[in-house]
């Protein structure tokens, strides 16, 4: 799949919309002057930088940048209608030929405006949000595999880009959010369907919920893994973040929610959905769940467990590790069967399925992996909660010492470093706290801060230079350790400062598997 620029994007197919037809029904009768009513709209930039003639400009007051002041930069790269954020502060004034509309609740309306735009393309998808505070990845990613292997042309949209699933792995193109802007999304969407994809896996962040980018997505099957504690430097408490996630399920025409009943939160939610909608719950013990597993077995690298649900019983043998990945392969599972998927052509592909990169992702030399019988996972676990998972999960695979080497990130929600250095301590044999992009704080104070959560420093080693620190924990495990190295998953650089430096967890993990046995065969 090509390229191609996600700001400004045009459908596959050239096409042109009315302004009036984009608009309708957003605005006040008889507000839009007759003379723009028709004009063409061949494209919608939501970045001045990123105009181009033919345009329609949204300009928007964000959190940071109030798009306002760049007004009169996108009409003179061509733009040739502007609709801005109403409020006191702002005069909308047409510039020579181009009209300048405000409306209010612009940020409420772009979903609306870009679907209309797009030629509403996921009314004739069927589409699959994953909703929750970890699991959102692999979960997709595992609905998208599924439905591949049965039949579909599968398409992803989340942390990882967008793109079509083919030959077990992704095409993706890079969009910089977890779930991309209200104008971006449609155009992925669009793309897909141009790409002939027929089912979307998508993530859907709180973020995304809260800013009513996905608002105009129409969803046919709503899923929610977990919540825990995150995020809270945007939502600011977590009864914010909670609502902020409830709403993919409000939304019109889902024709079933696809609940975790091992979630506290989870259980309340389906608990209310039940009275207007119809719930699947999903359960890696409760048997009073719709699905749920029973007899799951584990081995170093494969997961097996009988599923019970209301379409029949299976036993399942998946490639995967940790419960937590029987849990989101679960919940895919739900989600295909409640939209009309076929039970045993959907657990017979549950064998082909592969684990996200980065998402309790087996990082190994072969040769090293045979002399030195290591095991090496890199995860991006970077909340107590997921923590606290991938540990618990890891420790049923592992017959030696479980490691553990991370850090917490600068800039973000503090509260959660000396939870994660104690959940760190009291569930890992030896610990190794390290630096995890620092941003604009002192990786010193970071490390700190998680030391405050840590009474014991007996097997609590720390060492800021991540790279470093990985090596030492390879360097000291002994045959038949396992290392989970946390935090960064597939991220392919480390932030310090203003500076995003070129770094991968996984191969870091390699060129230190690869020296070790280099040094053992010289020896």
């Amino acid at each position: 799949m090509e390229a191609f620029n996600m700001t400004s994007y045009s459908p596959a197919q050239a096409v042109s919309h009315r302004l009036e037809d984009l608009l309708s029904g957003l605005l006040a009768e008889n507000s839009l002057p007759d003379d723009c009513a028709n004009t063409a709209i061949t494209g919608i930039a939501t970045d001045s930088r990123e105009v181009l003639p033919g345009d329609l400009f949204i300009a928007l007051n964000g959190l940071t940048v109030d798009g306002r002041t760049y007004i009169n930069e996108a009409i003179e790269r061509g733009a040739v209608a502007v609709v801005a954020e109403a409020d006191e502060s702002f005069s909308a004034r047409n510039k020579g030929t181009v009209a300048i509309i405000s409306l209010q609740n612009l940020t409420e309306h772009l979903s609306k405006i870009a679907g209309r735009f797009y030629g509403e393309p996921t009314e004739n998808l069927t589409v699959i949000g994953v909703t929750g505070t970890n699991g959102k990845t692999s979960c997709s990613h595992l609905i998208a595999s599924l439905a591949t292997t049965v039949g579909h042309k599968s398409g992803l949209i989340g942390t990882l880009g967008y793109g079509v699933y083919q030959q077990q792995e992704f095409e993706l193109q890079q969009t910089g959010f977890t779930t991309p802007d209200a104008v971006q999304l449609q155009a992925c969407m669009q793309k897909l369907q141009a790409d002939s994809c027929n089912v979307i896996a998508m993530e859907v962040s709180s973020h995304a919920l809260a800013q009513h980018r996905v608002d105009a997505i129409h969803f046919n099957i709503a899923v929610f893994t977990n919540l825990s504690h995150d995020h809270l430097d945007f939502h600011k408490n977590m009864a914010s973040y909670a609502a902020a996630k409830r709403r993919l399920f409000s939304f019109d025409g889902i024709d079933a929610a696809v609940i975790n009943a091992d979630d506290e939160f989870g259980e309340r939610l389906a608990k209310e959905l039940r009275s207007h909608s119809k719930v699947f719950t999903y359960s890696v013990s409760n048997t009073q769940a719709d699905i749920f597993t029973q007899n799951t077995r584990y081995s170093l690298n494969s997961i097996s467990s009988d599923v019970v649900s209301p379409w029949g019983r299976a036993t399942i043998t998946m490639p995967l590790i940790g419960e937590f990945n029987l849990s989101n392969a679960l919940a895919a599972l739900t989600a295909l069967l409640a939209s009309g998927g076929d039970f045993d052509a959907l657990i017979a592909a549950t064998s082909e399925v592969t684990a996200v990169k980065g998402r309790m992702e087996i990082v190994s030399d072969s040769s090293s992996q045979a002399i030195d019988n290591k095991t090496v996972v890199v995860d991006y676990a970077h909340t107590p909660q997921a923590l606290e998972l991938a540990l618990a999960a890891l420790r049923s695979h592992t017959n030696g010492q479980l490691w553990c080497v991370f850090g917490c990130g600068g800039d973000r929600d503090n509260d959660k470093r000396a939870a994660m250095g104690r959940i760190a301590k009291n569930l890992a044999d030896s610990v190794v706290i390290t630096s995890d992009n620092p941003r604009s704080e002192p990786a010193a104070q970071i490390i700190d801060d998680i030391l405050l959560g840590i009474d014991d420093m007996h097997d609590v080693n720390v060492e800021p230079d991540r790279a470093a620190a990985i090596a030492f924990a390879i360097e000291q495990a002994e045959a038949g350790d396992l290392i989970l190295v946390a935090g960064k998953g597939h991220e392919q650089f480390q932030i310090i400062g203003a500076s995003k430096l070129p770094f991968s967890d996984a191969d870091v993990v390699r060129e230190c598997l690869s020296r070790e046995l280099h040094e053992d065969c010289q020896s």
